[in-house]
Formats: C-alpha cells, structure tokens, sequence
C-alpha cells in the first residue's frame, strides 16, 4: 500500500483509459479486498512515474486520496474539473502487421508478450478488439477460427478443386 502501479495499456490508450483508478489491497489467504483510496487519471500521468522496464505508472500513497466517499461529492460537485490528461493516439496497424505480430506473439513460451514489441505496436494491436481475441486464443493453444470471407476464399476453393474444378 505504499504505491499505486497501473500498466500504461490503462493510462495511454484513449479507448482503455478511465477518469479514476482505485487503490486495491487484495488478500486471498485472508479473503478480503480493501479499497484504500483513488486517483483521477490526470493525478496519475501528470503526477506518477513512469517506468519504461515493466511499462507501468506508478504514484506514491501520499498522492493518493485516501477518503474514497470523496469520491462521490467529487463527482457530484466538481463537474468541471479536469479529471482526463490528453494522450497522444496510436496508430492502427496494417492487417499483414497485426497478423505478424500475434504469429510472433501467440508463442507461449513469450512470458510477457506486452513487453516484447515496442509500445506503439503493442498499443495498437490491443486496442482492436479482433486481433486481441485473437492473440488471446492463439496463447492458450484455441485452434484458429476462419472468418467468413476467409473460408469463401480458401475452403469454397480448395473444394471445389477437389470435386474436379478449375480456376
């Protein structure tokens, strides 16, 4: 509870980001979670430190508010106040790219695979909700799914060669 530590997926992609981020203590040996306080997004980017080894924010307990029922009035009072910093957008990969990559990255024996690309790659892979899916079952050994059009273009194919067709 010295720290609160946010992975940068939740501070600089604009489609992930969030006005505040809770401070969470999680026990499962003892079974409880405590949430021991909040920050606004822009507390976190203008405030907290970056750390490029594990690509994380991270702000010290003493920037922290502690009080989570200031939450509330803050939200209701405080309208007008800036709780967003802005961030820069991450470019969409190319289709050939972006499959490339989850090639690359669908190997299980890649622990981390969030810090093997560099971050602008990683960010715009992640944000297509596709191609997340699609890493994701890719590291947990799902056997490929075919799109639709993939299926007319290859399967209707090689069908209808095997029934004697030509193109």
């Amino acid at each position: 509870m010295s720290e609160l530590r946010v992975p940068q997926e939740w501070v600089d992609l604009q489609s992930w980001l969030g006005d505040y981020y809770l401070a969470v203590q999680v026990e499962p040996e003892a079974g409880f979670v405590r949430v021991w306080g909040y920050c606004t997004h822009a507390q976190l980017k203008n405030k907290g430190n970056y750390d490029p080894g594990d690509r994380t924010y991270s702000l010290n307990a003493s920037e922290i508010i502690a009080d989570i029922s200031v939450l509330t009035v803050a939200r209701e009072f405080c309208t007008t106040e800036p709780t967003r910093s802005a961030v820069a957008a991450i470019p969409t990969l190319p289709q050939a790219q972006a499959q490339n990559l989850i090639d690359r990255l669908g190997n299980a024996e890649i622990v981390t695979p969030r810090l093997a690309i560099p971050f602008q790659l990683w960010g715009g892979l992640i944000e297509h909700g596709g191609w997340r899916q699609n890493l994701y079952e890719r590291r947990i050994g799902l056997p490929e799914q075919r799109s639709i059009l993939q299926w007319l273009e290859n399967g209707v194919s090689q069908l209808a060669e095997a029934i004697g067709w030509e193109r």
